[in-house]
């Protein structure tokens, strides 16, 4: 296993400035990208006979393996947006289409690409707290974090080099590179990357974007729970995912996506207090349970001081925002049982391809 990765995305601090990693980063992934986007990848053939082949899926089952135990000692908390469930849910979303198009060929690297493809926060998350330490503020591009996975996701595609095609390796990184903004646009080209970036955005439009970007927009940037005197608001960085997000990879995506919308749009409509809701409703320790979950691994300092804005509520919005937050998590509850259900169903696939494998052992771990 490479050290140097372990090290980075382990919970101990940077040994380097995060403003010099940055300068790094950027000009090398410029560079790289430049070159990929010139470069023909057209021909697939002789890439998915090697993916078809024993030799590729050995090479697929260590590359879990390691991923597995990668994954055991990542940074976790605290992150500068989203959390380590954000990242295992990318991973099933990806999976599930995989399943669901029986896609057996190269696009099984969009597995990986799900997996690393938010590994840069971690790097941001070190950086914030090393500049905060010394009394400075890192500026945070929600951007850029997509080449800092990159970056990390080169290192451990360095161990690999002479076993695996390198072309496997540039569609994947490329994935990585551009899940949050495509070359000429949102929309990345290139099958990997769309299947990535279509995992990605199911997390920002299901309902569970009713609370997750409390942690990044609320508690981290300040962002108001309730605007006042027609200030944006948190809700208001909810609506532009329902506004602007659209799920471009997928036989079944246009149906997932009315289906997704339509959870958040109730929840958000909820919370605003714009319908009453059907018959959920709860206090506080609802929103403790959201920011608690098995995977979120949120602080007893975070969850304060988040709980501390909700109570400074007006009565009125304070109960429609809890509504909201019910509402959100009957169906995140009803989400993961669905899932799981469709993890039993298609066991038999899932065993037969160590990737799809990692997804499944990630999410119950």
């Amino acid at each position: 296993m490479n050290g140097e990765l372990v090290k980075l995305l382990s919970p101990v601090e940077l040994e380097a400035d995060i403003e010099e990693i940055e300068r790094v980063v950027r000009s090398e992934s410029k560079i790289w990208l430049d070159q990929f986007h010139n470069s023909d990848w057209g021909e697939k053939k002789r890439l998915n006979e090697w993916i078809r082949s024993q030799e590729g899926r050995g090479v697929r089952q260590k590359m879990a393996d390691e991923l597995w135990e990668l994954s055991r000692g990542m940074q976790k908390e605290r992150l500068t947006a989203h959390d380590w469930r954000h990242m295992v849910l990318v991973v099933w979303g990806v999976e599930e289409i995989i399943i669901e198009d029986k896609i057996d060929d190269y696009r099984l690297g969009a597995i990986l690409g799900a997996l690393m493809h938010d590994w840069g926060r971690i790097i941001e998350t070190k950086g914030r707290d090393a500049m905060r330490a010394r009394g400075e503020e890192y500026i945070i591009n929600d951007e850029f974090h997509s080449r800092f996975s990159w970056w990390l996701a080169k290192k451990f595609f360095n161990t690999y080099r002479g076993e695996m095609p390198e072309e496997w390796e540039n569609l994947i990184l490329q994935a990585v590179a551009e899940h949050s903004r495509g070359r000429d646009g949102y929309d990345a080209d290139g099958e990997i990357a769309q299947l990535v970036q279509t995992g990605d955005r199911i997390q920002l439009i299901n309902a569970e974007n009713y609370y997750r970007p409390q942690q990044e927009e609320v508690n981290e940037r300040g962002a108001p729970l309730v605007g006042e005197g027609g200030k944006e608001d948190y809700f208001d960085y909810v609506e532009f995912f329902l506004r602007e997000i659209s799920l471009i990879a997928g036989e079944k995506r246009q149906e997932k996506e009315v289906r997704l919308k339509k959870m958040l749009r109730e929840c958000l409509e909820v919370g605003r207090g714009q319908r009453q809701g059907r018959g959920v409703g709860g206090g506080l320790e609802i929103v403790r349970e959201l920011w608690s979950n098995k995977l979120a691994a949120n602080s007893e300092e975070e969850i304060g001081r988040f709980l501390g804005l909700v109570e400074r509520m007006s009565e009125e919005r304070r109960e429609a925002f809890l509504r909201g937050c019910a509402l959100c998590q009957a169906y995140r509850d009803r989400d993961a049982e669905e899932m799981e259900e469709k993890m039993e169903k298609n066991r038999e696939i899932i065993e037969a391809e160590p990737l799809l494998g990692l997804g499944v052992k990630l999410w119950q771990d």
